[in-house]
């Protein structure tokens, strides 16, 4: 039987909320907190994936969005990589290719799962294969990795 084939990345985060009870323990109250996951670490989690993927000095940027499982919502750009943000076919004239989408997780998905909301936190983001395909092989239309065209999948 062959393994599934894997069409996305998608991610969680969750962390507590609680503070420790810091006064028996030999760490300053500094080093013991925890503190929650908030919305400037996943864009700086998602701007580090994007460095590591696409190359440093990749250009992003984060748009507001709406997604039903989190609040507040985005959705993350990188510059395009074929014309460096002037506008061509390939990013459609905006000079930004759309990666993925983010957000925190909504309190409600929390407490559905059965994780208290007033105890962790967490965020997600999740990104189709095709996206990092499209930008690590400089491929001009997304819709040409899905035609099954030979001559291109001969390429790699």
């Amino acid at each position: 039987m062959a393994a599934p084939a894997v069409t996305s990345l998608t991610a969680l985060a969750l962390t507590t909320w609680a503070l420790p009870d810091t006064s028996s323990s030999s760490l300053p109250a500094e080093q013991a907190r925890v503190w929650p996951l908030v919305m400037g670490d996943l864009k700086a989690t998602l701007n580090l994936i994007v460095q590591q993927i696409y190359g440093e000095g990749t250009v992003t940027r984060f748009r507001p969005h709406h997604f039903p499982f989190t609040e507040p919502s985005c959705e993350l750009d990188i510059q395009c990589h074929k014309c460096g943000g002037r506008g061509c076919p390939t990013c459609k004239g905006e000079g930004w290719i759309e990666l993925l989408g983010a957000g925190m997780v909504h309190p409600k998905v929390l407490r559905n799962c059965g994780i208290d909301p007033d105890v962790y936190s967490g965020w997600a983001f999740g990104m189709g294969l095709e996206r990092l395909a499209l930008g690590e092989y400089k491929i001009n239309d997304l819709r040409l990795i899905f035609e099954n065209d030979v001559r291109l999948l001969e390429q790699f």
